[in-house]
């Protein structure tokens, strides 16, 4: 997002970063200044907090949900205001007409600045058996964020129609508040990587000769077990398919420790891979060199792996949920992601026929054009244009 804002002329932009990543050429710009707001200490209290959150939410008395539930909305908000004290004085210093929040925020309805606020899902309201996104409190913080943001904010971004139709479904929201704006291709993955730079990442991840590829935290709804139940089911029918995980072990109710259980119990050590982290190089190569990607998700509506497989040309096996229906088309194979069999089923088909793998590799390319940068760009430059022409008419 910060990358298409900037190329729209005659503006000043502040980004406010909490990370210590983020495009250095960006800040080359004349008219763009970086406020780094990243340090160790808010990173170790927002760790500190997922871990107390986690504590808290498998205690029979909550006191985040009880808060919320008792009505402590000033409490709430005075506390948050206090936390966020110096962010909040910088951007009334920097007088800001606008400010686009790239996630669920409860600063963007405490400040008293027109704001576009982006909406990545509602899994709380979707999906309220996850604890993930509901225990701890975090249904009721969810709730009423999303309830605040649907009634200040001047523009809401949502990834999909799917979206947008749950939004204004459980929120009330006037169509013309929430505008969609898909993700582009990732430009992170490396689709000109050398041979010989493949051959080296491939040696140094020990990589077997076909594998199918899952890179995914390990959330609940993330649903390893069930991909990881698939392999089993194959393999005890002589069928010798592999499976390469990546991504954070340390994830909100972790099934970490699960399915690391499971794969031991079940001897299953030399089928799936742990790899961990990897870099974006190391991914590239993953994706190139794998079967499949498959995702049996229990949750969308958008996923950004599908988007790095049909990158990398990888065929990809998705979830047959609301949300990843639209997303896929007609580029992958749809899975239930709560059947096993439906799972390995899916995974033999594409595994057993490189002319499906082909055709899919190839809807998935031809799918990335319904969507670029151009379009991704043209959509936020256009709620800027009518945020200024809405200024300038109230102020004749």
């Amino acid at each position: 997002m910060v990358e298409a804002l900037v190329k729209i002329p005659n503006n000043q932009y502040f980004i406010y970063s909490v990370s210590p990543d983020y495009p250095q050429d960006i800040f080359k710009r004349k008219n763009v200044r970086l406020i780094n707001l990243y340090s160790k200490s808010p990173r170790n209290l927002y760790l500190l907090r997922g871990l107390i959150s986690n504590i808290l939410g498998n205690l029979p008395f909550n006191f985040f949900s009880f808060v919320y539930k008792m009505g402590l909305f000033p409490l709430i908000e005075f506390l948050y205001k206090i936390s966020q004290r110096g962010l909040i004085a910088l951007l009334g210093k920097h007088k800001l007409d606008i400010i686009f929040f790239p996630s669920l925020t409860y600063l963007s309805f405490l400040v008293d600045i027109p704001s576009v606020v982006t909406v990545y899902d509602l899994g709380h309201r979707n999906k309220p058996k996850l604890k993930e996104a509901t225990a701890g409190g975090r249904w009721e913080y969810r709730e009423y964020g999303l309830t605040n943001v649907s009634r200040k904010a001047y523009k809401i971004f949502v990834d999909s129609g799917t979206l947008k139709e749950n939004l204004k479904r459980y929120y009330k929201i006037k169509t013309d508040k929430i505008v969609v704006l898909p993700y582009i291709p990732p430009s992170y993955l490396n689709i000109k990587i050398t041979r010989n730079q493949e051959r080296n990442i491939l040696k140094k991840l020990n990589l077997p000769d076909s594998y199918i590829f899952y890179p995914a935290k390990f959330w609940p709804h993330k649903n390893h077990i069930n991909l990881i139940k698939a392999v089993k089911q194959l393999k005890t029918k002589h069928i010798d398919i592999k499976l390469i995980l990546t991504g954070s072990k340390a994830a909100d109710y972790s099934t970490f420790e699960e399915v690391i259980k499971f794969i031991k119990n079940n001897k299953l050590e030399k089928d799936i891979i742990y790899l961990g982290y990897v870099d974006n190089e190391e991914l590239s190569v993953i994706y190139k060199n794998a079967t499949a990607m498959v995702m049996p998700t229990l949750l969308g509506p958008t996923n950004i792996p599908v988007y790095e497989a049909w990158t990398m040309g990888t065929p990809v096996l998705y979830s047959d949920i609301r949300g990843c229906r639209e997303q896929l088309g007609n580029a992958g194979l749809l899975i239930n992601p709560k059947n096993p069999k439906d799972i390995a089923d899916g995974i033999l088909k594409v595994y057993t026929s490189p002319k499906l793998r082909k055709d899919l590799a190839r809807k998935g390319r031809e799918r990335l054009k319904l969507w670029d940068n151009k379009d991704f760009e043209r959509t936020i430059s256009g709620v800027l244009k009518d945020f200024k022409d809405e200024n300038a008419t109230r102020n004749n």
